[in-house]
């Protein structure tokens, strides 16, 4: 409008000096000017809108995706820190989902395996073969000589399908047994890793525990669907999940108030052992049953190598 108005003073003023045309013809230079101007005008103001408009969307595009970038960040983190990375259903076979693969590879990964459990059968195998990086294991399990801890822990194997047809007191006694086991196959890794081990009276009969280097894997074991399976469900979470933080600091305060301690190195000898195995309630070990009781090992790692991990 500014322009039109501005061609429109310049034509008249123009027009009034000129002496030598007619009126009709300087009226009909002044409407073809006008025109002219008006049409210039309208181009160049279609031009700036066009242009403003798309400084706009620039502008607001740019804003926008700034703010969902920072509010996909924060989605991400709050999921890091409380969410699992991934859940695993409870199953009936070793090979029903992708724990033992996941598990194996946070285990080749990492320098140290810290377990909590009932009993620590599947640590030493699992170390044996995929733990090259390992320099340190820390389990704790129950203590063998906790009628208390046993009978939890037995009442809750009492619903798995694995146990069907035992009484609570078979399958105490074979937990029992389970963790002679399990120290004497910790045992036997000891000239690789540094073995700690702690055994408690209040071990949790609830859950299992795995941590490693970049996540930790817990497993509950008397939730219902878990409780009819052989295997229970687990959770996988993140090493900068809040979830990783409370169960190292858990572990680590359990691990402290453990009754019983045992260390074993490379300067653990056998009778060592048949000692540490005669303080945890196996009064009766000797030479001959150690025999007996790694050679139980040798083929219980064999098959769950087969079964599980090959």
């Amino acid at each position: 409008m500014v322009v039109i108005l501005l061609s429109l003073l310049l034509s008249v003023g123009l027009v009034s000096f000129d002496r030598e045309t007619s009126r009709a013809q300087q009226v009909g230079a002044l409407g073809t000017g006008i025109a002219g101007s008006a049409i210039f005008a309208l181009i160049i103001s279609w031009l700036l809108d066009a242009e403003h408009d798309r400084f706009l969307q620039t502008q607001l595009s740019g804003q926008l995706e700034a703010q969902q970038d920072a509010i996909l960040a924060e989605f991400r983190k709050l999921n890091t820190r409380y969410l699992p990375l991934r859940e695993y259903a409870p199953t009936q076979e070793y090979r029903g989902n992708r724990f033992n693969v996941d598990l194996t590879a946070s285990l080749e990964a990492s320098g140290s395996y810290t377990f909590r459990g009932a009993s620590a059968k599947y640590v030493a195998p699992r170390v044996r073969r995929n733990g090259d990086r390992i320099t340190r294991v820390r389990v704790v399990m129950i203590d063998p000589q906790s009628d208390d801890a046993l009978s939890a822990r037995a009442a809750d194997r009492a619903s798995n399908p694995k146990y069907a047809g035992r009484t609570l007191q078979q399958i105490k006694d074979g937990l029992r047994e389970e963790t002679f086991r399990s120290i004497v196959s910790l045992h036997g890794i000891c000239s690789r890793v540094r073995v700690e081990i702690g055994l408690s009276a209040s071990a949790s009969s609830v859950m299992r525990v795995e941590m490693f280097d970049s996540d930790v894997y817990v497993s509950v074991y008397n939730m219902e669907t878990s409780l009819r399976s052989h295997f229970p469900g687990t959770q996988r979470y993140s090493n900068e999940s809040l979830v990783y933080v409370l169960q190292h600091l858990e572990g680590e305060r359990i691990y402290d108030l453990c009754g019983k301690k045992l260390i074993f190195d490379r300067q653990t000898t056998d009778d060592q052992l048949v000692v540490a195995l005669r303080d945890c309630g196996m009064t009766q070990v000797n030479e001959e049953i150690l025999t007996a009781m790694r050679q139980r090992n040798d083929r219980f790692e064999a098959a769950f190598i087969r079964d599980a991990l090959s």
